[in-house]
């Protein structure tokens, strides 16, 4: 077993009150002690963001238990998550899945074409991931037997699953005393999906400000990035989210993380955003954080070449932090080559956040791109050949 990179904080050693405020964020739903948590705890500000909104998404999801299990259990699958995978197929025993289904879902062989509901969430696994988007026939299949934020907390759902794999993965976080490793073989991506998922009319509405609940008007109104602009809540990106608030408030921990907390300098945190973006064929967010990658410095040759397959001739910062992302769109992982580069310029800190802003905007470019969120004003424009890469 290879060693961990970031090793795992005992308890005794967690920082005083962190505990306290975890078992707030989860109503005591968590178990400090397993590894995962341990790890996070490193990092206590991502610690508690991260635990808001893994709360909504385990805990308050619109999701029935089984059929959110099968989600997270073909997520983790797809993204060679090892440790989160072998945590939730107890999970999913508990939620009456036998062992037959789970590796059926796990190699992919339960996706198959038909009416069953687990059947149509499985192959929307496999489009989010392998594209960042949904086909009309997946999205229609849905749409006949899920709400909005059914779709809303799949879409989410999946990804941040994913980013916990890649978390877990980089950070080569130890299985549990007790635990044995999964056999993953996840098969071929099941992907019915051209690149009109990506255009065309809007799917889902957005919900104007002045129609969101009050206690969501309240509770977005003392977050960092709106404390002193209210009227930023009228982008299209927060209209969408607000059709699901209690998964709009989930995120709101992990936003004012990248946004206002990180350890990234603004510079290295709007290049992993931008080449994230253009990964995951974020349109919508891409052409915001180009504008502000502009505002904080960052010239339009790497602007630029951020946006292409093989971001070429970018300054040495911003080719490892694109080789970073780029590895672990590809990977899901980062190897030992790039990981010796890594300890050489990037704190323990700055790594973990590169993971995570990656993976954050990989969950906000999958759900504009599922909603076909209208973009904003602007000429920044995703290059037509990651449409194209993506819907193949």
């Amino acid at each position: 077993m290879m060693a961990a990179r970031v090793s795992p904080l005992p308890l005794e050693q967690w920082p005083t009150g962190l505990l306290e405020e975890a078992y707030k964020l989860t109503n005591g739903g968590i178990n400090a002690e397993n590894h995962v948590y341990c790890t996070l705890a490193n990092y206590p500000s991502l610690l508690l963001a991260w635990l808001r909104l893994g709360a909504h998404l385990y805990r308050r999801s619109t999701l029935p238990p089984r059929q959110r299990e099968l989600v997270i259990l073909r997520a983790m699958a797809r993204s060679a998550g090892r440790y989160p995978l072998t945590q939730h197929i107890f999970v999913a025993r508990q939620c009456g899945i036998d062992e037959e289904e789970i590796a059926a879902v796990v190699s992919g062989s339960a996706i198959t074409a038909g009416e069953d509901l687990d059947k149509r969430l499985l192959l929307a696994v496999d489009e989010l991931l392998a594209c960042g988007a949904l086909g009309e026939t997946t999205w229609d299949a849905l749409r006949s037997c899920l709400m909005v934020p059914q779709c809303l907390d799949l879409t989410a759902t999946t990804a941040f699953y994913r980013l916990a794999s890649w978390f877990l993965n980089c950070c080569r976080t130890p299985l549990e005393r007790d635990q044995s490793p999964a056999s993953i073989d996840a098969g071929e991506a099941q992907v019915q999906l051209t690149g009109d998922a990506y255009n065309g009319v809007p799917r889902i509405a957005q919900l104007a400000v002045a129609d969101w609940p009050q206690e969501l008007l309240a509770e977005t109104a003392e977050w960092p990035r709106f404390k002193d602009r209210p009227e930023l809540r009228k982008a299209g990106v927060y209209q969408t989210f607000a059709n699901h608030p209690s998964l709009l408030d989930g995120i709101g921990g992990l936003m004012a993380h990248i946004l206002s907390e990180n350890s990234l300098s603004d510079c290295m945190r709007e290049i992993v955003i931008i080449r994230s973006c253009a990964r995951a064929c974020g349109a919508y967010p891409y052409r915001q954080h180009v504008r502000i990658g502009r505002e904080v410095g960052l010239s339009e040759y790497d602007l630029t070449a951020l946006a292409q397959p093989q971001p070429r001739g970018i300054s040495k910062p911003a080719g490892l932090l694109a080789s970073m992302v780029d590895a672990l769109y590809r990977d899901n992982t980062i190897d030992d080559r790039l990981w010796l580069q890594v300890t050489e310029k990037l704190t323990g800190e700055q790594f973990m956040d590169v993971i995570v802003v990656s993976g954050f905007y990989s969950l906000v470019s999958s759900v504009l791109n599922v909603a076909r969120t209208t973009l904003e004003p602007g000429d920044a424009d995703l290059p037509a050949n990651f449409y194209r890469r993506s819907a193949e």
